[in-house]
């Protein structure tokens, strides 16, 4: 989908107090199977705080394809087995289980300095233009 290159990337984020802000990313694509899917992006403007360039150049990891650099699984250790670009962990977890109230340290949707990791978010978009 991001092969021909060109793409950019809008996240839009809202809490369950109503609160919505959004990560726009300049440059988005991401990586063949042969390179584990990684993420390429750059470029933020927004006001949610970027914290997907956090990820950037890290493979995706699944439960029964561990690629991230933490001891442990972390597509399973954050109460899930959704897939995301996790380094050591992440400081955001767009993939993270539904959940109005978080059970631990980042369970649920996750973008982490807007809800200190402990309030998961109510719905989030991701939405790709590519030239």
């Amino acid at each position: 989908m991001t092969r021909g290159g060109g793409c950019r990337l809008k996240i839009e984020l809202w809490d369950f107090d109503g609160n919505q802000r959004h990560a726009d990313y300049s440059s988005f694509s991401i990586e063949s199977a042969e390179n584990l899917y990684r993420l390429r992006v750059s470029g933020y403007s927004g006001n949610a705080g970027d914290y997907l360039s956090y990820n950037n150049g890290h493979p995706f990891s699944t439960e029964d394809s561990d690629n991230d650099t933490h001891g442990r699984n972390c597509a399973t250790a954050f109460g899930g087995t959704q897939g995301w670009w996790f380094g050591a962990c992440s400081s955001s977890f767009l993939n993270g289980v539904w959940m109005r109230q978080s059970t631990g340290y980042q369970h649920g949707i996750i973008w982490h300095n807007w809800k200190q990791s402990r309030e998961p978010l109510k719905e989030t978009k991701m939405k790709l233009r590519c030239d």
